[in-house]
């Protein structure tokens, strides 16, 4: 409530906070509720927006969002709507909330959604809360995608996600597990054979960013996603099979400056190894992760290399890693400009058994659709208002079209339901 307090109470409409959220909340109106102590009506005015406030708060890359434009900047320091967001969502749980059940009117249209990532979610929500029978088709056994898969335990705990999928299962939205559209189920038969009226696509984006450097096939290199989904996803924690064999030592160099990179190297810290080192090639200014986060790790003991870069991977007569050579780079431009470049003479070498490559991911795979126009990095063209593809009844949205953040992928899965249900409604 103190936090609530120091909102400037700008007009709902115009408040820049506002115009800084990818999903659209009315965060004016949801912080006077908390402020006022108000937290079932603050709970409500956010699932108008998203059913996942405590997911949200703890996963939003505020900084560069809503706080990026709060008007309490000029007083001082901003104010948090992502933690007031968590701390709503986690009393609503704590206080056992329910959620009012809604069921699907019989000939609602039928949607289809591949991929229950946080794009697919928000759109299913969405549009399951404007009437629509909505069917979220999912390649594993549990939904969440890249928020159950690689957001470790200590940022979004697996008990405050499956709470908050109950509310997404109450608006009707039915998931099949398990079923890889192109392979278990075609995606022309989601039209011809079973009825339904639009598709959106939300595949995501898994696939590591190359990183060729000499040495890349030595034992002891992982992808960012290899080794947090080990760590993370079910089978891991109950075997330990995630664990075994990642961490043999305790040294671990982690590459790349954003929210991936940080959630390794927190991850690596707290399943055992005793040094961990992140290499980024950018200032600090310039990383593209929550700031708070870089502080929260520097406090665990986790070392940053600023504005260097790994050139080569040095390993012993049994192909494991035992060193990272690498380069400072001189200071280039700020983020979106050209990268810094490498300052001959600066190498060094870093112990490490384990290398982490943290640089980005590509979109997932999808099979080839005839008369889908994708670009040559292999994401969907659409419409940036509709997210309409080159065919009529398909949309999509999220990392298989563009790179964004978890909220920036919830924005475009409550971007494309309005188009979806626009083109349906039309139909």
């Amino acid at each position: 409530m103190a936090e609530a307090l120091r909102c400037r109470e700008c007009d709902d409409v115009a408040a820049p906070c506002v115009a800084g959220c990818p999903i659209g909340v009315e965060i004016p109106r949801f912080v006077a509720h908390v402020a006022a102590g108000r937290l079932r009506e603050a709970h409500e005015v956010f699932m108008r927006s998203s059913p996942m406030p405590a997911v949200c708060g703890r996963v939003c890359c505020e900084e560069q969002l809503c706080r990026a434009e709060c008007t309490a900047r000029s007083e001082g320091e901003s104010v948090s709507v992502a933690k007031l967001e968590r701390f709503v969502g986690d009393w609503f749980r704590e206080h056992n909330g329910s959620f009012s059940s809604h069921q699907i009117q019989a000939g609602a249209p039928r949607i289809a959604v591949i991929g229950s990532g946080p794009s697919g979610l928000s759109c299913a929500a969405d549009l399951a809360g404007l009437g629509c029978d909505v069917t979220v088709f999912e390649a594993r056994q549990e939904a969440g995608g890249h928020i159950v898969r690689d957001i470790p335990e200590h940022q979004l705990p697996k008990s405050v996600l499956e709470a908050e999928l109950k509310s997404i299962h109450s608006l009707g939205v039915t998931f099949r597990f398990g079923s890889t559209v192109g392979k278990t189920v075609e995606i022309r038969d989601l039209f011809d054979r079973l009825g339904y009226r639009a598709v959106f696509i939300a595949a995501g984006a898994g696939a590591p960013q190359p990183f060729d450097i000499p040495g890349r096939d030595l034992y002891g290199v992982y992808s960012a996603s290899e080794f947090l989904t080990r760590v993370n996803l079910p089978e891991a924690r109950l075997s330990g099979n995630g664990r075994k064999n990642l961490l043999p030592t305790s040294r671990v160099v982690v590459v790349g400056g954003g929210d991936s990179a940080l959630e390794c190297a927190r991850t690596a810290r707290r399943i055992g190894a005793g040094e961990v080192t992140v290499v980024c090639r950018r200032s600090l200014q310039d990383l593209r992760a929550r700031r708070e986060d870089v502080e929260v790790s520097q406090q665990e003991g986790i070392q940053f290399l600023y504005l260097t870069s790994p050139v080569r991977l040095l390993g012993d007569n049994a192909k494991n890693l035992r060193r990272v050579e690498c380069v400072e780079m001189d200071v280039g431009s700020p983020v979106g400009g050209p990268l810094p470049m490498p300052k001959h003479g600066t190498e060094f070498q870093l112990p490490a058994d384990i290398f982490l490559v943290a640089i980005g991911r590509l979109p997932n795979t999808i099979l080839p659709i005839p008369g889908l126009d994708m670009d040559r990095g292999g994401r969907i063209k659409v419409d940036p208002d509709t997210h309409q593809t080159s065919i009529p009844c398909v949309f999509a949205g999220g990392n298989i079209t563009r790179n964004l953040s978890i909220t920036g992928a919830m924005g475009d899965g409550r971007m494309a339901a309005r188009g979806i249900y626009a083109f349906v409604s039309r139909a």
